[in-house]
């Protein structure tokens, strides 16, 4: 007898994460710590199916959406200006600013709300013992004026990597910025040797035309030609085309790039030697060469607890969630 099968779907929770553009999130900037900021807005573009998902959905006002959806057919959502230029940057087609017919403008909100704000907009009931109104940590969706969601959280759900610290700014600072004068640097050096190279490397003559014969062209230079000249004499000595030689400085310009690539090597944290194993110098002994592969790392090592910090937070806000929503008890243990 043949064991038989039966086919069952179970549904199961887990953490969703996404990408999130930087273009469309504007944090706290009071604060460079992600973990003080107040709030966080995210802009989302939507097209109309899109808003009726939403509506689909139970923690979302499906009538508040159908109504937005009914007196605003045409959609409201209007390009922003580094839109247009990363658009005409990128293709020959012509951008607008006026409104896209088929997209809505959707903005997601995480932050704190006092209370009496959204008793007032009849989100919440009012609390007769708060006198002081205190803030509670919420997630608002808006389309339009309309509030199409409004839940209370337990904080921001947003997670930054940055490549350098600033304490102005919780973007921090990103590597063109860091490397942005080497780079400049290291671009005029090149074309300084190019333009060097372009005048040394063609061929240049001085011509005496007093000692040329009638006739022989000096506009046209070959292999092989055959300048006929005259002159006696003292004359006859002094060459009627002579080359004209410029020094080229192509040494002096790759040895300049060198110290501007050592240079952005130190700025963007990433030395040259840790993709892949540097020529061992001749009179370099394998104790050496491990010192050296030690202070390579120890460059890197900002960098890496910049990465350490988002990975931190990520791999938190999952077992947050495990210890909070998963149904498995054997994975809690003594968690409170």
């Amino acid at each position: 007898m043949l064991n038989s099968f039966q086919y069952a779907e179970v549904e199961e929770f887990t953490p969703y994460y996404e990408f999130t553009p930087l273009w469309n999130v504007y944090f706290d900037q009071s604060t460079y710590n992600q973990k003080a900021m107040s709030y966080v807005f995210e802009l989302h573009e939507m097209t109309k199916n899109e808003l009726l998902d939403l509506a689909d959905r139970e923690d979302f006002k499906g009538d508040v959406i159908i109504e937005y959806l009914r007196t605003l057919r045409s959609g409201d959502y209007q390009k922003r200006p580094w839109e247009t230029e990363l658009q005409a940057s990128s293709s020959t087609l012509t951008s607008s600013t006026m409104p896209d017919a088929s997209t809505y403008e959707v903005i997601e909100y995480y932050g704190k709300v006092e209370r009496k704000d959204l008793v007032s907009n009849g989100l919440i009931d009012a609390d007769e013992n708060d006198s002081i109104s205190r803030d509670i940590m919420a997630n608002v969706w808006i389309a339009g004026d309309k509030i199409i969601k409004f839940a209370v959280v337990d904080g921001i759900p947003y997670h930054a990597f940055y490549f350098e610290k600033d304490e102005s700014s919780p973007y921090g600072t990103g590597l063109p910025e860091v490397m942005s004068d080497s780079q400049h640097a290291y671009n005029a050096a090149y074309r300084e040797m190019l333009d060097n190279a372009a005048l040394t490397a063609v061929a240049q003559v001085e011509v005496n035309r007093e000692l040329l014969i009638d006739g022989v062209s000096i506009n046209d230079m070959y292999a092989g030609k055959v300048w006929v000249r005259d002159g006696r004499g003292a004359e006859a000595n002094i060459s009627a085309v002579r080359p004209v030689v410029l020094p080229s400085h192509t040494n002096e310009f790759l040895t300049m790039m060198a110290k501007i690539e050592a240079l952005s090597d130190s700025e963007s944290h990433m030395p040259e030697g840790l993709f892949g194993e540097a020529a061992r110098r001749s009179n370099e002994t394998a104790t050496a060469m491990s010192i050296r592969q030690g202070n390579n790392n120890q460059i890197i090592d900002s960098l890496v607890r910049n990465f350490d910090r988002c990975n931190e937070s990520v791999i938190s806000s999952a077992y947050e969630w495990n210890m909070r929503y998963n149904p498995d008890k054997n994975i809690k243990g003594d968690y409170n």
